[in-house]
């Protein structure tokens, strides 16, 4: 990671270093604008105290102590010189924040773009020491619960090459490395169920090269790009007898390790038109011929001791092919119409062997996969008025999937498993926006789906988005907002549900120059329900009544959360004179149900400013979150950062 950021932070400083000078040269003899060079520097120390469940809090801000490069910014414009127009580096977060990145751009106007990037992400989650209700009245601590501490780095380089604007050429490659722990709980059917915990350290690269080509012929603008991935995503399992292993995400011992490869070439082709300046037309075709290999180790069953270790090795070839079209067409000055159209094929197969499986048998399996896909919409676009749009729109998909299965085992006979499975989606879409005042808004829009899973007869799911937001600024210095979403969504085979609703207001108000007040409020409302059974077959035999068959039996498995959140939130930020700054931000979050909590951060800011544009800031921020049941993961935390920082 540190070679990376090196990297681009010397590609910016030569590029500073060597590029300014020749561009002064340059311009001292075309008596053109000097160059300039402006942006700001800050950097400073953190200081973190926790006192109580660290792993909460760094579940919500995994921030540590030490020093930090908080941001950095170079802007450099030459906009008369024969080598560069814009030069910009940046960079936040540098020192151990849980998101860092930083990003180099060099651009000669008609000529060429450079871009490099670098972003790194930490993630840490832990919901082991949550309860899980059982049907009996017993709670299972472990019980389908997870935790995971990873860490994701993102390096990106594109360079565009665009002589005159005759035609572009980018090169490009990305590069995606995530590493890390996972933890997995489960019950065993040992009486009386006992805990598992499974360790899945996570070790995944994806390389990903791509070049395009654009240009114009006539009336018509052509696109093609190929594109090449790499994917190497190394399993390991590991078993811990010790559940508390899981809360500091430390590795055990090793059992066994699976490697996953993937190789996809994709090519991409695309042609654009407009057609007496009324019809809008392009089509884009999408190939790809991919290779996916396997090698398997998987540990014993930890859920079934009869079942012993499998080890296995396997290849599947991919091909897949998209077509579609986009049209649109101005049948009046106010009326719109949009349609689009789609047609894909995906085929695969290949061949896995497993050695050890719950047989205690080889067994040599074949795969054969079909899909194809079509798809169809349109959406109409009215704008009666100039302040106000209104658009409906309703989308098809069909799809249809023959797989066959055939397992060879050693001692035979073969078993053939075909299976065809048809499915449909509907989309339906409205929506306006509507803007009576220059002060005022409104914008709406819903979209009810009907979605239907071609892999299994049980995914079948319809679902409802709502969303509608108004705005007001009845004076220069007052704005208000109001927003309203809902999401509901129903598994129509199985029983799951979930709904989910959240209502807001925002207010921003500066009754002098010097004075900045912003207060908001959210309502958030959630629920979701799942039922299953482990003791009745009959539960995961594709049953649209799976309910009523399972409803009462020993083993059933009922998942219920629902949340009830008042959220409140007020910034403010004062000019006491041109050198002192002060000001306050609070966030402050209750929350009932499931999971009761009492949430809040309070931070207050005081900055002054120097001579010779030097800034000192000094945030202090007190957070604490208090859990009704769980006492585990209550904690007090304080956070102090003093920063100096330089503009120029």
């Amino acid at each position: 990671m540190m070679r990376r950021i090196g990297l681009l932070i010397f590609l910016g400083l030569l590029a500073t270093l060597l590029i300014f000078p020749a561009v002064r040269a340059e311009e001292k003899k075309t008596d053109g604008q000097m160059p300039s060079l402006t942006g700001n520097i800050e950097g400073g120390f953190r200081l973190v105290d926790v006192d109580g469940s660290r792993n909460k809090f760094r579940e919500h801000y995994n921030l540590d102590t030490g020093p930090r490069l908080l941001n950095l910014s170079l802007n450099g414009n030459y906009r008369s010189s024969r080598i560069l127009d814009d030069f910009r580096l940046q960079a936040n977060g540098v020192g151990g924040d849980p998101y860092q990145n930083y990003s180099l751009l060099v651009n000669k106007d008609r000529l060429y773009t450079f871009e490099a990037s670098f972003k790194k992400s930490d993630y840490f989650y832990n919901t082991i020491t949550y309860p899980v209700s059982r049907p009996d009245g017993n709670q299972t601590s472990f019980e389908e619960a997870h935790a995971f501490g990873t860490s994701r780095e993102n390096t990106d380089f594109k360079l565009t090459i665009k002589p005159e604007n005759l035609f572009k050429l980018t090169l490009g490659y990305s590069r995606m490395e995530k590493e890390g722990t996972t933890f997995l709980t489960a019950l065993t059917t040992a009486v009386p169920p006992d805990v598992t915990l499974i360790t899945t350290p996570v070790d995944e690269i994806d390389d990903f090269y791509f070049a395009s080509a654009e240009f114009s012929l006539s009336i018509f603008d052509f696109y093609f790009e190929q594109d090449y991935r790499k994917s190497d995503n190394k399993l390991n399992f590991l078993s811990d007898p010790t559940a508390n292993a899981a809360v500091e995400l430390h590795e055990s011992q090793t059992v066994k390790e699976s490697l996953q490869t993937l190789r996809q070439p994709i090519s991409r082709a695309k042609v654009h038109t407009l057609l007496f300046d009324k019809l809008d037309l392009s089509t884009n075709l999408v190939y790809s011929n991919s290779d996916f290999d396997v090698d398997i180790n998987r540990p014993k069953d930890q859920f079934q001791a009869v079942r012993p270790p499998t080890t296995g090795e396997g290849s599947l070839n991919k091909k897949i092919w998209i077509w579609d079209m986009e049209a649109s067409y101005s049948l009046l000055n106010s009326l719109t119409v949009h349609g689009i159209g789609q047609i894909s094929e995906l085929k695969q197969n290949g061949n896995i062997t497993f050695t050890g499986s719950s047989r205690d048998t080889t067994e040599d399996g074949t795969v054969i996969n079909k899909i194809f896909s079509h798809t169809v919409g349109a959406e109409l676009e009215y704008v009666p008025l100039k302040d106000l749009s209104l658009n409906g729109g309703i989308k098809r998909q069909f799809r249809k999937l023959d797989f066959t299965r055939i397992s060879q085992f050693n001692p035979p006979p073969p078993i053939e498993n075909p299976v065809i499975l048809q499915s449909g989606d509907t989309i339906y879409t409205l929506g306006f926006f509507w803007k009576p005042l220059t002060s005022l808004d409104f914008m709406g829009r819903v979209l009810i789906g009907e979605f239907n899973n071609p892999y299994t007869n049980i995914s079948s799911t319809d679902t409802e988005n709502i969303k509608f937001r108004v705005r007001y600024r009845p004076l220069r210095t007052l704005a208000f907002s109001a927003t309203h979403a809902e999401r509901n969504t129903e598994n129509t085979t199985t029983f799951f549900k979930s709904n989910f609703k959240s209502d807001g207001i925002s207010i921003g108000y500066q009754p002098v120059a010097k004075l900045d007040l912003n207060v908001g409020y959210t309502l958030q409302e959630g629920k979701s329900f799942s039922f299953f059974s482990s003791a009745d077959a009959a539960c995961f035999a594709f049953n649209p009544d799976a309910v009523n068959l399972c409803g009462g039996v020993n083993g059933a498995f009922v998942a219920e959360y629902q949340a009830r959140s008042n959220i409140l939130s007020a910034d403010a930020l004062y000019a006491i004179t041109k050198k002192i700054k002060v000001g306050l931000d609070v966030r402050n979050i209750e929350s009932s149900g499931t999971i009761s909590f009492h949430f809040s951060d309070l931070g207050v800011f005081l900055g002054y400013l120097w001579p010779y544009n030097l800034e000192t800031k000094l945030k202090y921020q007190w957070i604490t979150y208090d859990e009704v049941v769980l006492n585990a993961n209550d904690y007090v935390a304080s956070v102090v950062t003093l920063s100096l920082g330089l503009n120029f």
